[in-house]
């Protein structure tokens, strides 16, 4: 992939140029779109990438990017010799395989089979996302760590209309394993269940005391706010000290980089799973371990600790937890539409959620706006389902937003305080 002597030439450059240290990062990425509307289908592919060379001088960091990844193109920038040759693009790394024509296929089959399954779509809109990005970091001090990620995504849009009442749903489905994910959306995209429940005229929100089954989808959310709270309650010794002394326990064990055992992140340290909550336990010590990996959405940006592939796993489970409700609700989807991670404070936009009554999923009730504690909500977790659910989120920070893939499954919480507009007598 990579000749060491080439990288070497550049870090015996940056010395001479009275550079106390060296680093270089560089990636490239092949990305491929295929967007669907109501009777087209178009993809497209393109490459970027570039490189980072980051010298430690007297006067302090001097930082150096390209779009061209060629050491000899990097020496000459450096030293500010004229490019008088056309660079070797991408010499750093092999080249990248394009997905296969069956991957088109294989969506083209699978976006006919959603259409013919909704034939009252009024519209519908969906972009496949497809992404490797191999990259490479090394040092003057012989480090040389490669590495490669994939992910793919699909978010599709979908338009409804029976009678006065009009829907849209949005679907969003990613992994890291892709082929997995090739294989889920061999399936319609949008289950006709969840149309026809939605398209109904919805019952007020209940007000009350009740217990709540909040889908994987939900719970995978609340899992990015919760790293992203505890990532900024042990940056200081006073805030690490306040997060031990008001975190509850919980009933469940939150892991980072379950799935990775033999990698590496942009800065060349080792990715392995780590434990970061056991039950009540708090697995982590200020100053020793960070939570997440070294991330960067691209060559241009510098390095930020970021969750990768965090998964949570209850300590009770049940294949059904909804059996376990006499009356409550069951929420399906819900929006974050305020937090910050100062502060436990969450308020969310509850969009698709049903009564339950004896264990069976009733009648869907309107949007409902809630505003709550992120680690109450986590303390109310007590029953989990067997099965758990990867699902792509985006996590937005320091200027960058990175793709995070949260595996989670479906909780149960004991009695909540729900903010809905009529007694819940009314129903049970």
């Amino acid at each position: 992939m990579l000749n060491p002597n080439r990288l070497k030439n550049i870090f015996e450059v940056a010395r001479t140029l009275g550079a106390k240290s060296c680093e270089l990062y560089g990636d490239t990425r092949f990305q491929t779109e295929i967007t669907f509307e109501m009777k087209k289908s178009r993809a497209r592919s393109f490459q970027t990438g570039g490189v980072q060379l980051v010298l430690e001088t007297e006067q302090g960091p001097k930082t150096f990017v390209s779009s061209i990844i060629d050491p000899d193109y990097l020496i000459r920038m450096l030293t500010g010799e004229p490019q008088l040759v056309a660079p070797q693009r991408d010499s750093l790394f092999k080249p990248t395989e394009p997905p296969s024509f069956e991957t088109h296929r294989l969506l083209e089959t699978a976006y006919r089979k959603t259409l013919l399954e909704h034939q009252d779509i009024q519209k519908f809109h969906a972009c496949y996302h497809e992404e490797t990005q191999q990259f490479l970091f090394a040092n003057d001090q012989g480090v040389e760590k490669t590495g490669t990620s994939t992910f793919a995504w699909l978010q599709s849009q979908f338009s409804f209309s029976h009678g006065n009442t009009q829907k849209q749903f949005k679907v969003f489905k990613g992994r890291t394993d892709v082929p997995s994910l090739l294989s889920e959306l061999r399936e319609p995209w949008l289950s006709r269940h969840r149309v026809t429940k939605a398209l109904q005229k919805p019952w007020p929100a209940p007000r009350g005391e009740l217990p709540v089954l909040w889908s994987s989808s939900v719970v995978a959310k609340l899992t990015l706010c919760l790293m992203q709270y505890l990532d900024f309650h042990i940056q200081t010794p006073q805030r690490y000290q306040t997060l031990l002394q008001t975190l509850p326990p919980f009933a469940f064990q939150l892991i980072d980089n379950w799935k990775q055992a033999q990698s590496f992140d942009v800065a060349g340290t080792p990715r392995i799973p780590r434990v970061i909550l056991e039950r009540e336990k708090l697995c982590m010590e200020f100053d020793q371990i960070q939570l997440g990996n070294f991330r960067r959405q691209s060559h241009r940006d510098f390095p930020i600790t970021a969750p990768w592939e965090p998964a949570l796993f209850g300590i009770e489970r049940l294949d059904k937890p909804i059996s376990r409700l006499e009356k409550g609700l069951r929420v399906y989807e819900a929006e974050v539409v305020d937090f910050h991670p100062s502060s436990p404070h969450i308020t969310l936009q509850i969009q698709e959620a049903s009564l339950v009554h004896q264990g069976q999923e009733g009648d869907w009730i309107e949007p409902l706006l809630w505003s709550t504690s992120l680690t109450d909500l986590f303390r109310s977790f007590k029953i989990f389902s067997e099965d758990s659910q990867p699902h792509p989120l985006q996590l937005h920070k320091a200027g960058q937003s990175l793709f995070v893939e949260v595996t989670a499954p479906s909780a149960l919480s004991a009695e909540l305080h729900v903010p809905g507009s009529v007694p819940q007598n009314n129903y049970w």
